[in-house]
């Protein structure tokens, strides 16, 4: 029975141990991570091999079109033809009936077709290509995507980890001017108001750790959707946040680079023109080279070739097919490819300008929330050492119970700034690093 027990133990501590192995050290490894087991990641990639499908599916139509057919025909009643009878020595004017040809007959046939000149198949080809590039572009910019939700989830948790650390704090520091205040109280030396003032602190910061907490699950649950995870599955994020800062020669290099919506909404557009082009090219005439050999094998005795004629044919020739008409379907296609075309015109001219805009301004905005993270961070800490220096004035009865909680104020309020400073800050940072890293 012991024995079992600790096969037991030993079965959950290694059940336990591989679900903790999903650890990450950094956004950059959750990345990573997503790029293996994210499902539109994936499907992203499958979808890339679809479009080089396409492409040689597109050269192929250069090929010439083979066909092999056989036929096997048993004619079972041989439909009578009526001959004039003085063929065969009757009275003029006078028709008799007979009958032509055998009752079983075997066809065997190859025939060939390449086409010459045929713009459609040129066309057809560069679409392909230009799908193609349009496809990856997609790809990536889904990929980035993908990349700013798990960013934002991830520094989401780090802001709460950061919001619970405070409020931890603040609940301590709360519960020992609670139980101080108490004592004050009873002693006759405060009023009722300054108890219940240091009642709801105590009470709003436990609140707050408790939100806190959840959000850091909330954060998690939606990391595991990323993730392609399991509700069982275990992550452990690092407690520690480092970031790199991005010089100017980087910030500028990545202004200047062409975003991925950019160059899909390029794509899109060659993509369209190309299909206009090859609307157009609906109206030219095909020159094909042909090439058919037929041969007939027919008798009266089934699957017996005695006394059977054999009746070859083979020819080459070209052919030239002019589109005339079909019910306006081309000028329809044509029109439609235009409209197409002008709108992804548009479509790209707006993403070009919008984009470098975009840029500017997300520039600007990593650069002044740095500045404002730093400077709040200096902030708070000055805040936490007054707060301390209260706690320790208070105790020495060198400041009133309302003092302290005054001081205690000042510092709940500067750390809802800090954080938000924070929030600003991991915002655009985590845009910054997605744009850098998916534009390599």
């Amino acid at each position: 029975m012991d024995r079992v027990v600790v096969v037991l133990f030993f079965l959950v501590a290694s059940v336990s141990h591989t679900l903790a192995q999903i650890s990450f050290g950094s956004v950059e490894d959750l990345w990573r991570f997503a790029d293996e087991h994210n499902v539109d990641l994936l499907a992203g990639g499958l979808q890339r091999q679809v479009a080089t499908a396409s492409v040689k599916q597109a050269k192929n139509n250069f090929l010439p079109v083979v066909s092999v057919t056989s036929a096997f025909t048993d004619n079972i009643e041989i439909q009578p033809t009526l001959v004039p009878a003085e063929l065969f020595g009757g009275p003029p004017g006078t028709y008799t009936e007979e009958k032509f040809g055998k009752r079983y007959n075997y066809n065997f046939g190859v025939n060939a077709q390449y086409d010459l000149l045929n713009l459609q198949n040129w066309f057809e080809l560069r679409s392909a290509h230009y799908n193609e590039s349009a496809t990856n572009f997609g790809s990536e910019f889904n990929r980035q995507k993908i990349y700013n939700e798990i960013s934002s989830a991830y520094f989401s948790y780090y802001l709460m980890s950061e919001t619970e650390k405070f409020a931890f704090q603040n609940m301590q520091t709360s519960q020992q001017m609670e139980q101080h205040s108490r004592n004050l109280f009873r002693e006759g030396i405060i009023s009722e108001p300054t108890l219940n003032s240091a009642i709801i602190y105590r009470k709003t910061s436990s609140i707050t750790l408790l939100n806190s907490r959840r959000n850091q699950e909330t954060a998690m649950s939606r990391l595991k959707q990323l993730l392609n995870l399991d509700v069982a599955d275990s992550i452990q994020l690092s407690a520690r946040f480092e970031f790199v800062e991005l010089d100017h020669d980087e910030l500028q290099s990545l202004v200047q680079s062409v975003s991925a919506n950019v160059k899909l909404a390029h794509a899109q557009l060659l993509s369209a023109r190309s299909a206009l082009d090859g609307a157009n090219a609906s109206f030219a005439p095909t020159l094909s080279l042909v090439y058919g050999y037929n041969q007939q094998i027919t008798g009266n005795s089934f699957w017996s070739f005695t006394g059977t004629n054999n009746l070859p044919q083979q020819y080459w020739g070209l052919r030239l097919s002019i589109p005339v008409l079909s019910h306006g379907s081309r000028s329809f296609s044509v029109t439609r490819s235009r409209l197409d075309y002008e709108t992804r015109k548009m479509n790209y001219e707006s993403a070009r300008r919008r984009a470098s805009l975009e840029d500017q301004e997300l520039v600007r905005n990593y650069t002044a929330s740095m500045q404002k993270v730093a400077t709040a961070k200096e902030i708070v800490d000055l805040y936490k050492k007054n707060d301390f220096h209260a706690a320790r004035q208070l105790e020495d009865g060198q400041l009133s119970m309302d003092g302290r909680l005054r001081v205690f104020q000042e510092y709940l309020s500067y750390q809802g700034e800090y954080i938000h400073a924070l929030s600003d800050f991991l915002t655009s940072y985590a845009a910054l690093v997605v744009r850098q890293t998916t534009s390599k």
